[in-house]
């Protein structure tokens, strides 16, 4: 008793379970068993969205790593197909540099003759 008069700020949290009974009484009891419930359930929740978080972040992966390789392979084709055009392109200026020769070879016959 000599604290309560000694400082009428601090108040017993016993007197507050009991001012709180006399309040509210039996509604105390539902409210608690709601919030017991529908924390519970937000638990569930979190749990499932943690879950899908992970099987997402997992199947994004997969499907990053899918296009990579897809995207190395076309890299890897495109820059075959690049060699391919520059030796076709080398072998047609050997060639076309071959026939003109030959055409100023025999253009230089015929001025020869004439």
């Amino acid at each position: 008793m000599a604290e309560k008069e000694g400082d009428p700020t601090k108040v017993n949290l016993g007197d507050l379970g009991v001012i709180r009974d006399i309040l509210m009484g039996q509604h105390i009891n539902q409210y608690e068993s709601q919030f017991s419930n529908i924390d519970q359930k937000h638990h569930a929740l979190q749990d499932n969205i943690d879950e899908l978080s992970r099987t997402t972040q997992d199947a994004m992966q997969q499907m990053e790593d899918a296009v990579n390789h897809r995207f190395d392979k076309l890299e890897a084709l495109l820059s075959n197909q690049v060699e391919l055009l520059k030796d076709n392109i080398a072998a047609t200026s050997r060639k076309d540099r071959h026939m003109i020769g030959k055409l100023l070879e025999k253009m230089g016959q015929q001025l020869l003759k004439d």
